[in-house]
């Protein structure tokens, strides 16, 4: 048998035909479906990182309104305390007046003291809150007055 180059190019046709052609569709086949796959492994891939981002989110937003419940309370908390520090200043700033217009009417006072009975000799003074001193009348007029009605 001799072969031509005709026959020689059926019978190579012939094969690359039937199975170069189903190996070639084959291929190409085989190339799409890894590709789908793997585009479908990525697709899952970013699903879940979407999910772990969502719940992450959701707890960052837990966390976040937990915060400011805090930072209400605390300013709340701080509000309560600044006004109890102002009233307490208040009071003792007015205690301390009160107490050095005592101590000023004390200063006053001492000179005045006598230790003998019905002395007339003293005199009278009176220290107003702003620390104002009154001179009254004469002691000796003012007591003497005194006397003579408690006598009376």
């Amino acid at each position: 048998m001799e072969f031509n180059l005709e026959t020689i190019m059926a019978i190579l046709g012939i094969f690359l035909g039937a199975g170069g052609g189903g190996a070639f569709f084959t291929w190409r086949y085989q190339r799409k479906r890894a590709g789908a796959e793997a585009a479908m492994a990525w697709q899952d891939v970013y699903q879940q990182i979407i999910t772990d981002i969502k719940e992450d989110r959701n707890e960052q937003k837990v966390y976040i309104s937990e915060l400011k419940e805090d930072r209400q309370h605390l300013r709340k908390d701080r509000d309560e305390l600044r006004l109890r520090q102002d009233h307490l200043e208040d009071k003792v700033r007015n205690l301390q007046q009160k107490v050095d217009l005592n101590s000023r009417m004390m200063e006053w006072m001492r000179p005045l003291l006598c230790g003998r009975e019905n002395c007339h000799t003293r005199m009278q003074v009176t220290v107003n809150t702003e620390g104002e001193i009154r001179k009254k009348r004469k002691k000796a007029e003012s007591l003497g007055e005194a006397v003579k009605s408690e006598e009376q």
